[in-house]
């Protein structure tokens, strides 16, 4: 095989230490696996007698190799088998007659041990070691490990526990003044998952974060910084006071105070800082600029800065050190409550997660015995992305110690910090071996992917972008940028290949309505010239993609457009879908709302509840039956008024009716053998094998194979299985609710391992999903945007452990702005945090472009904000005007019509499954649209916001509240109070609770007593004896003609086995009969989805308007004509929305 001379020089090397930066598409998997192969053949050597003792030789079983994804790991293992597959049926040509029996066996020993290879990921290898020393790591020996989901949904179990909970609230009570529930929440999680990242032990929280520690650290640190600040002053300075005019008084002044300073000045760096300020003149005067230059820049450049960062080490007064420790106590306390439970939870399920799984994996590598016995185990250890790494796993390989360490990583694309990644781990390493007379540094630079023009734009913008010089001040995280070399480097290759469009923006936005109605359908624009350009280059046909050393016209899979977010991935989609381009999207909608996972979960459902018809209905209409609506129609023809769907299919009552087809009774003769295979639902083996059978047996798997991207969607199904196999429960019931909560985190949640879709689309995707893969013409819209900051006001720290900030009430002032209040390194760890999230941001950008082989387009809004991509590249190329000659930069694209393949029609696979999706609305949507059609178009088609709605509310007669209140928010907290009080909550502890859903501390007189009047009027209810409470806030989703209704019932009571539903009112009106006439239909909607999901009648329903009291309870007739009104709207609205109706169908309905 032809390796470069870095290639084998990595490949070969027989140093303990090798660190390899291998720079995008250099080869670092052929590397890995040479290098893989090459320690084998030493071995081979050693027992053919040919080398007397190879130090570096080894088999298969006693090397170990990380990658970052069990993907990369299969790929790894793939190439491996391969390779020395190859060299066992070629070793004739590698060896001597008399070595070819030996050889040919030894090559088939290792083959036949790779199946067993620990070539793996990091979590997979601690679960081999904890298996492997159960006793000694005191863990179950047979102990499952929960995935992230997994994790999270006990964790969501955790918090509403905890603060439902009417002893924590009191005892957390005043932690509740200065942040929120929600802020908590995400405190903690995200403080307990990076302290885990860090820390091999947790078992003490509160000890480990003691407030007394924490603030003398922060202190300290404090200290460090000025010293810093301050050495760096002088030392810059001090070339500026040599120049200085003695003969000026001031400057005299200074070169005094600069000719006392001595090492020991700095010992007191607030003595230091005092003494300078007595020195320098109080204010810069700009006369000096040609009388006293050096004054003028000593002044101007190096003192103003000073001042400015001294400020920000000021720290705090003994008072507010005093409640800083007191709300650290308190949040510590929330934090090791919430470790406690945790614990227990994955205690109760033999479960781990994956901090623990690395936790304990160090805490047994601690041991000697086991360092020992894994050093003779396993000589190699290989480590793959090593920039994507965490403390603990680095010190796995610290405490093995293996003879030898191969490190493949790069620290330009390190792009997983939220992971816990810590590119500075990496920097350390090359670092060390660039110094190290036993290691390697090996620059792998060539890159055998991207073509000249691109690879010549990236090494001038990054050159510029990420800076290529290193400073002694920089932190570890910044990564410098090192040329790469482009392998391909024909004529074709050197043209220029790099656009980039910028779409003007206006700076004055339109007025009105109608004008936010344009300014929403302008955020089109960039993808609409996206959709444009691409359409242009198909067009034109240019060959521009390179295929096996010839060039050719570019087919629609050549594409692929990489975004930084999904934030804007709708608007994206409806650009490509309006110019007929065909796509797919990984990743892009919710894993939960993927057409394959609610198939799955529709099985579930139906066999959770086998005998309801709504359950019934969507098993059949769902592909795996395909039943239409006329075969509805036709088997309710003959339902009668007796027999029920489940029965008239169970007992095969349609075998003896005419008028159904003969194809319709097979479909039903297929169900009823549902019904005879799995009712009732009985796993009799684990639940995990139940439900693989149940994907086999029931066709899915089957129907899954035929479609396009079938191996994408069959790998989504089996993930599902291995999340609802990981609750470990025997009630489909409860798997179901978890399904439920699972469906809220799916925003959130990845796809399984992404395969590429075969077929002829736009391949969609963000910049995380796409690394380590390459397409021929790559598109980065977007570029404008800027990088996502953190707002976390809880933080946790390595070093100084927790910081924090909050607000507080300036005394006797409630009508001022509260005082900012931090611990003492809150403001430097905010600024480094910020500067890492602008770092990673390079890196990011710099992968998007490496992604690129022949063609690579970026397009902006020329409006950049900070730090955006667009700002970076901007100044890049005021810095280095060379790079303007190696993009091509227009603004105008012209208008393209709606694709149309040439041959046959194509229709892609993801819009078709798109259009499988009920249409869904929230009950509020309906509402809205029965009032007023039009104003429904603003809000929900065309999602303006609904400030510029206000002017045109619907509701009769509403008496505004203060304009300090917001009507909206004074709704939700009142209901949040009212449903603690039916809890159990006291009065004042329902209030208080209910008032931390205010997000502002300042806003909290504003609704006191507001919410205090109306809950106290709630409690009024309980003269009336309406019956026992039922439920409060009771979510539904339920389909009704043909659509999904969305909403939520504020209380529902129980008396005498009858329902009665109640909506609860905080609006002011001056008249409350017109406002029972417009939420009557609301109240309707609410009984058609309680009884049909609940099969129980609704005998009642009333409108409670708060601010009347017991005056204001009104009872709604029930009325039959208004359902079927309703369900005509429902029907309409889907109509409208199917077919992407436009504003004038509105309003011919208004």
């Amino acid at each position: 095989m032809n390796f470069n001379e870095e290639q084998k020089a990595a490949i070969y090397s027989e140093k303990p230490l090798v660190v390899i930066s291998a720079g995008a598409g250099s080869g670092k998997t052929r590397v890995l696996t040479e290098r893989f192969v090459y320690i084998c053949e030493e071995k081979l050597k050693e027992r053919l007698g040919k080398k007397k003792k190879s130090p570096i030789g080894a088999t298969v079983e006693e090397i170990v190799a990380i990658t970052f994804t069990e993907k990369a790991a299969r790929e790894m293992k793939d190439r491996i088998r391969g390779r020395i597959e190859e060299i066992r049926q070629n070793v004739h040509e590698r060896y001597d007659a008399s070595e070819h029996e030996f050889a040919r066996n030894f090559w088939q020993e290792q083959k036949d041990a790779l199946d067993g290879a620990l070539i793996t990921t990091f979590h997979s290898f601690c679960h081999k070691l904890l298996g492997e020393y159960a006793f000694l790591a005191d863990v179950p020996p047979k102990f499952t490990v929960l995935d992230d989901v997994g994790a999270k949904l006990i964790q969501i179990d955790i918090f509403d526990e905890m603060f439902d909970s009417p002893e924590y609230h009191r005892k957390w009570r005043p932690l509740y003044n200065f942040y929120t529930r929600g802020q908590l929440k995400e405190a903690i999680k995200a403080v307990y998952s990076q302290m885990k990242e860090i820390i091999t032990s947790v078992d003490s929280i509160e000890s480990f974060f003691d407030s007394e520690t924490i603030v003398k650290l922060q202190l300290q640190s404090i200290e460090s910084d000025r010293k810093f600040v301050l050495t760096n002053f002088y030392k810059e300075a001090r070339p500026h006071v040599m120049e200085l005019d003695d003969s000026d008084k001031a400057s005299k002044k200074i070169t005094e105070h600069f000719s006392e300073v001595t090492d020991l000045s700095f010992e007191n760096p607030v003595v230091l800082y005092e003494a300078l300020e007595e020195a320098l003149p109080k204010k810069v005067n700009k006369k000096w600029q040609e009388t006293n230059p050096p004054l003028y820049d000593l002044f101007e450049y190096l003192y103003k800065p000073l001042k400015e960062t001294w400020k920000k080490l000021k720290g705090p007064s003994s008072v507010d050190i005093k409640e800083i420790k007191e709300i650290i106590n308190l949040f510590v306390q929330v934090l090791q409550v919430f470790h406690e439970k945790y614990d227990e939870a994955k205690r109760e399920r033999a479960a781990m997660d994956f901090s623990d799984l690395q936790q304990k994996a160090i805490t047994l590598l601690e041991k000697k015995e086991v360092q020992d016995d894994c050093r003779k185990k396993y000589r190699h250890m290989m480590i793959d992305e090593a920039q994507d790494t965490n403390q603990l796993q680095m010190n796995m390989l610290t405490f093995i110690q293996p003879n030898y360490k191969f490190i493949v990583g790069d620290g330009k694309q390190s792009i997983y910090r939220f992971r816990g990644a810590d590119v500075s781990l990496m920097n350390e390493l090359v670092d060390f071996s660039k110094k190290d007379l036993n290691s390697d540094f090996i620059n792998m630079s060539t890159n055998y992917r991207t073509c000249e023009s691109i690879i010549s734009f990236v090494n001038i913008a990054f050159n510029e972008i990420m800076g290529a010089e290193k400073s002694e001040l920089d932190p570890l995280y910044k990564i410098h940028y090192t040329n790469i070399n482009s392998h391909r480097t024909g004529i074709e290759e050197q043209k220029c290949r790099v656009e980039l469009i910028t779409i003007p923006k206006e700076d004055e936005p339109k007025e009105g309505i109608e004008g936010q109605a344009e300014q929403a359908d302008d955020e089109q624009s960039e993808f609409e010239v996206i959709a444009n350009r691409m359409l242009e280059i198909m067009e034109e046909g240019q060959s521009i993609v390179s295929d096996k050393e010839a060039w050719r016209a570019p087919s629609w899979s050549d594409f692929a457009i990489l975004i930084q977010t999904r934030t804007k991935l709708s608007k994206l989609e409806r650009s490509l879908k309006q110019k007929g381009i065909p796509y797919v999207v990984y990743g892009g909608i919710g894993f939960y709302e993927k057409q394959e996972i609610r198939d799955m979960i529709t099985l579930l459902n139906w066999l959770n509840r086998p005998w309801e018809s709504l359950y019934i209905l969507s098993l059949l209409r769902s592909p795996l039956f395909g039943v239409s609506v006329e075969d509805f129609l036709s088997i309710d023809e003959c339902l009668e008024e007796d027999i029920t769907l489940a029965t008239f299919i169970y007992e095969g009552l349609f075998d003896n009716v005419g008028n159904i087809g003969e194809e319709l009774k097979s479909t039903l003769s297929k169900l009823k053998q549902f019904y005879e295979d799995w009712v009732p639902y009985r796993p009799q083996v684990s639940t995990r094998e139940y439900f693989e059978d149940l994907f086999l047996k029931s066709g899915l798997k089957k129907m899954l194979l035929l479609q396009k991207n079938n191996l994408q969607q069959i790998k989504n199904v089996e993930k599902l299985i291995d999340v609802l196999a990981q609750f470990q429960t025997a009630s489909l019931d409860e798997l179901l609710k978890q399904v439920k909560q699972l469906a809220d985190l799916s925003d959130k949640e990845g796809e399984a391992e992404v395969e590429l879709a075969e077929g002829n689309m736009v391949h969609i995707m963000t910049v995380h999903a796409s690394k380590g893969l390459e397409f021929p013409i790559v598109f980065l819209p977007d570029l404008a945007k800027g990088p996502r900051g953190d707002s976390g006001n809880i933080r946790f720290d390595k070093d100084v452990r927790i910081v924090l900030q909050y607000e507080k009430e300036i005394e006797n002032e409630p009508l001022k702005k509260p005082d900012k209040k931090y611990s003492p390194s809150f403001e430097r760890i905010k600024e480094k945090t910020k500067d890492q999230a602008i770092e990673e941001s390079k890196r990011l950008f710099y992968v998007a472009t490496t992604r690129a082989k022949d063609y690579l387009v970026l397009s902006t809004v020329d409006k950049p904000a900070k730090d955006s991509w667009y700002d970076m590249l901007l100044k890049a190329m005021e810095q280095d005007q060379s790079l303007e000659n190696r993009i091509k930069q227009t603004s105008n694209v012209p208008d393209y019509e709606e694709w149309q393949e040439k041959g046959q029609e194509y229709e892609p696979p993801l819009i078709e499954n798109r259009d499988k999706v009920l249409p869904s609305f929230s009950v509020s949507e309906i509402m809205i649209y029965m009032n007023d059609p039009i104003k429904y178009y603003y809000k929900y088609i065309v999602k303006i916001e609904d400030e510029w709605l206000a002017e045109q509310d619907d509701l009769p007669q509403i008496v505004e509240e203060k304009e300090f209140v917001s009507g909206a928010k004074l709704g939700t907290i009142v209901h949040r109070a009212c449903e603690l009080l039916d809890n159990g909550f006291s009065l004042e502890e329902a209030q208080e609770e209910a008032l931390a859903l205010l997000e502002e501390e300042q806003e909290l007189g504003d609704y006191e007593q507001a919410v205090s009047e109306l809950v106290t009027k709630y409690q009024a209810l309980n003269e009336l004896r309406l019956g026992s409470n039922y439920a409060n806030e009771w979510a539904f989703i339920v389909e009704i003609e043909g659509a999904q209704i969305i909403g939520e019932i504020d209380k529902i009571v129980e008396k005498n086995e009858e329902f009665h539903l109640i909506d609860l009112k905080t609006n002011k009106s001056n008249d409350y009969q017109k406002l029972v006439k417009y939420y009557t239909p609301q109240l309707y909607l609410y009984k058609m989805a309680f009884e049909q999901i609940t099969r129980q009648k609704v005998s009642e329903l009333s409108l409670f308007f708060m601010r009347e009291g017991l005056e204001g309870f009104a009872s709604i007739e029930i009325d039959k004509t208004m359902e079927e009104r309703i369900r005509e709207v429902i029907k309409e609205m889907s109509h409208l929305k199917m077919k992407l109706a436009a504003k004038d169908s509105y309003e011919r309905i208004g």
